[in-house]
């Protein structure tokens, strides 16, 4: 029995070089994120090919997202290490795996690892699924790094003859991975989740940018029957390597910590100047938080103001946590007012209350796939103007 690749992370995560003899070794430790890679044996292709399969050779590939790179979801997706596996076959549509078909959906996960079986082959395992969707060089994307909405469709429902988007394709020439249905894999969903949820790979949502990625991952139940799921195959002997994640949610979303003057200095002094209006003085923090706004997912909230003419120039800057300095992610003004923060019943989304010269209002900031977005004023409050009756 081959040992398991297995990832345990915590809530501040380290990136593993893509150098297998970079990560850490069963007997090492390394705190607080444990990262064991292991390597497969290679098997070599059988002597003749399969029908409408794809051989993909065996090697190394960078799973997951690398924690520096977004978009990025923390708490499904491994830390961009080093996974090597050995060679298998996959289907080169999805089932029923025949150009101009229509995808196969409705389907339980049962029914679809029959219908493999019933063809001689299996379902996928969701690394060889990541794998045959990187291709050798680890893109982000199918056909490359760099997003483009046209060559798959990521956020389309309607579903289209199999080979319809020619340039939906991966290097090693795998087709359709998203922009249809999502796939079934034979791997179960070790995130943290006491429920019996399956993974699925590939499909399409909203917003493109996160689901389009190769490294982007689902969960639902195996009884599940959905339009917007189907499956394809794979052959040859299965690679033992999975996913397992433990997911750490801190019980409050948004704590505060005690002021460290070297922190507070370091996230003052990485605010745009341009962000802070017609200030004459440097910005500086003097309240700072930990906002856990998912699982494994840790950034630094500083509130202060700079001194602008008379007035003050004030606002929150939200970084992530960095072994030198904390890395810049957005910062939201609350004008002239010293800034006041509440977290939303839902732990992604914080507001920020401020005071300018029309009044009161409050920004939205939301955690978005490891981005951060600031809202616009939002003055809710505010007394409408009535409109004038005819004849006035």
């Amino acid at each position: 029995m081959r040992e398991r690749l297995r990832a345990t992370f915590r809530l501040t995560l380290l990136f593993c070089a893509p150098l297998l003899a970079s990560c850490p070794s069963r007997s090492q430790s390394v705190d607080p994120t444990d990262v064991q890679v292991v390597a497969l044996p290679q098997v070599e292709p059988p002597a003749e090919l399969r029908k409408g399969m794809v051989w993909i050779p065996a090697g190394t590939f960078v799973a997951g997202t690398p924690v520096d790179r977004l978009p990025r979801v923390a708490d499904s997706e491994l830390p961009g290490v080093p996974v090597t596996l050995h060679g298998f076959y996959i289907d080169q549509y999805p089932f029923p795996n025949e150009p101009g078909a229509i995808q196969a959906t409705n389907i339980a996960r049962d029914e679809a690892r029959l219908a493999c079986e019933q063809a001689t082959k299996r379902l996928c395992t969701e690394l060889e699924w990541e794998r045959a969707c990187k291709g050798p060089d680890s893109s982000v994307y199918e056909y490359g790094s760099i997003w483009r909405p046209d060559a798959c469709g990521s956020g389309a429902t309607a579903l289209l003859p199999a080979g319809s988007r020619v340039g939906c394709r991966s290097p090693f020439d795998v087709h359709d991975m998203h922009g249809g249905a999502a796939e079934w894999t034979d791997s179960a969903w070790g995130r943290g989740d006491p429920r019996p949820l399956a993974v699925l790979r590939g499909g399409s949502g909203i917003p493109g940018e996160v689901t389009g990625r190769c490294a982007h991952a689902t969960a639902a139940r195996p009884e599940a029957r959905r339009s917007d799921i189907g499956f394809r195959c794979c052959a040859g002997e299965a690679n033992d390597a999975i996913v397992e994640l433990d997911v750490t949610r801190a019980p409050e979303p948004l704590v505060a910590l005690r002021f460290d003057r070297e922190l507070g200095a370091a996230l003052s002094g990485i605010v745009p100047q341009d962000r802070l209006r017609n200030a004459t003085e440097p910005f500086r923090v003097d309240r700072i938080w930990r906002w856990y706004p998912i699982g494994n997912e840790s950034l630094l909230v500083g509130a202060g103001c700079a001194r602008a003419g008379t007035g003050a120039s004030c606002g929150i800057v939200i970084a992530r946590p960095n072994a030198t300095s904390p890395r810049f992610m957005a910062f939201a003004s609350s004008s002239g007012w010293v800034p006041l923060i509440k977290v939303d019943d839902d732990r992604r989304t914080i507001f920020l209350y401020g005071v300018d010269d029309r009044g009161q209002f409050r920004r939205r900031i939301e955690y978005l796939w490891g981005q951060v977005g600031v809202g616009d004023e939002d003055r809710a409050g505010e007394p409408r103007k009535k409109k004038k009756k005819r004849g006035d």
